[in-house]
């Protein structure tokens, strides 16, 4: 009578003949039920009613959770009681409380939820420029690197890099503030122009490397060229500070099948580029 789990007493018809105090506050009983089969007694829990009417000898135990009128969370077995011949006399049903063990696994569970949602805001910083969003030079060489090791290995994909042209300049005559302004303006463009799978990247200070997957260099360039024309035209803020982009492109596995080749030759097209006066896009070996 003063133990905290619930007990449940059925003769071997199915009519109630006992229960405890904690089944009575619990379950709403009363001495009323007695000798009344367990369908109409238990009928508000169905799970407990399949559970004693089962007519296997051993039953599955039952996670039984009440909300009302405080939560509560019971481990349910069933054990059948028989005399010395295995004839069946009476089912005994024992709610085992286990509500403070669900409450202690439901918190853990949400705080390996926080941790998770933390971790994954800490990838995301490590992953991407504060300044840009674009992503950061590791993450560049992680993608780089899975593409490589992609099936099948003789899909193509382009490698971009561009440079904004005399950017130096930019911050020295109007500060680091239009610098800044200016380098969240061409990602905006690059975001703007590429595909979901496509991938924008600060490769450090004012140079961005774009991955295009599944794409032809014709793609790549005329997709570059409008990029350039678009951060050409870009409208004029407060400081009046304009410029223009050199890009350098490199195709796997045309030009090379090393990622860090490829970035490479990509830069040397870009510094092509510039040698050339700046403002236009080239292609490596071109």
């Amino acid at each position: 009578e003063r133990i905290p789990d619930c007990i449940l007493v059925l003769d071997a018809t199915n009519q109630v003949i006992d229960f405890n105090l904690a089944a009575q506050e619990k379950f709403g009983l009363q001495k009323k039920d007695l000798g009344h089969p367990v369908e109409t007694v238990m009928a508000r829990w169905p799970n407990v009613v399949r559970l004693a009417t089962a007519t296997v000898t051993q039953t599955i135990p039952l996670s039984l959770i009440l909300r009302e009128p405080n939560l509560s969370v019971f481990d349910t077995r069933l054990t059948r009681l028989e005399d010395d011949r295995g004839q069946l006399y009476a089912k005994l049903i024992i709610f085992r409380n286990m509500t403070l063990r669900y409450r202690a696994e439901q918190d853990l569970k949400q705080r390996l939820k926080e941790i998770e949602g933390l971790h994954k805001k800490m990838r995301e910083l490590a992953e991407r420029d504060s300044l840009t969003n674009a992503f950061t030079r590791r993450y560049l060489h992680d993608q780089l690197s899975v593409l490589l090791e992609s099936k099948p290995p003789e899909q193509r994909f382009v490698v971009a890099l561009m440079d904004i042209d005399k950017f130096k300049g930019i911050n020295d005559n109007y500060g680091h503030a239009a610098g800044d302004e200016m380098l969240i303006a061409l990602v905006n463009i690059l975001f703007s122009r590429t595909r979901k799978g496509d991938t924008v990247c600060r490769y450090g200070g004012e140079e961005f490397v774009i991955v295009f997957p599944f794409m032809l260099m014709e793609q790549a360039v005329g997709l570059l060229e409008r990029i350039r024309s678009d951060f050409q035209q870009w409208p004029l803020s407060e400081s009046k500070a304009s410029t223009t982009i050199s890009i350098g492109i490199a195709e796997y596995p045309t030009h090379s099948q090393n990622r860090d080749e490829l970035l490479d030759l990509a830069d040397k097209a870009m510094y092509q580029a510039k040698q050339a006066g700046g403002n236009r896009v080239v292609v490596y070996g071109k």
